[in-house]
């Protein structure tokens, strides 16, 4: 499971990823947490990236077989204060994730978030 932390134990529930994250085994009785520690955390870059789900999602499950099984987001990574540059990571139904460039800027969430 992949989600948003503010305190980089727990998953928070928020849709703003850019606090940090976390990535573990997912609760399946509790969700949208994690059981146990986190193996991942990241909150390396939370004063200068803004990380924005494009539909308000609070976290990511990977099924055992590696695909997606919540739903299917986007997020956008971009620069604070600089939302012309940034980057998109779209993670498909079967779990492939994969980087493209926001093609408009001015419609993204950053341009809003910045």
């Amino acid at each position: 499971m992949f989600c948003p932390s503010r305190d980089g134990l727990h998953c928070s529930g928020d849709d703003s990823w850019g606090q940090g994250w976390l990535i573990g085994k997912a609760d399946l009785n509790d969700d949208g947490q994690l059981l146990g520690l986190p193996r991942y955390t990241g909150r390396k870059y939370r004063d200068t990236l803004i990380i924005i789900s494009n539909i308000k999602q609070k976290y990511v499950w990977f099924g055992p077989d590696g695909s997606a099984k919540n739903t299917w987001p986007s997020l956008s990574f971009c620069v604070k204060g600089d939302p012309q540059h940034l980057l998109k990571v779209i993670i498909s139904r079967t779990g492939r994730i994969r980087g493209d460039v926001e093609k408009n800027p001015a419609a993204s969430p950053c341009s809003t978030s910045a």
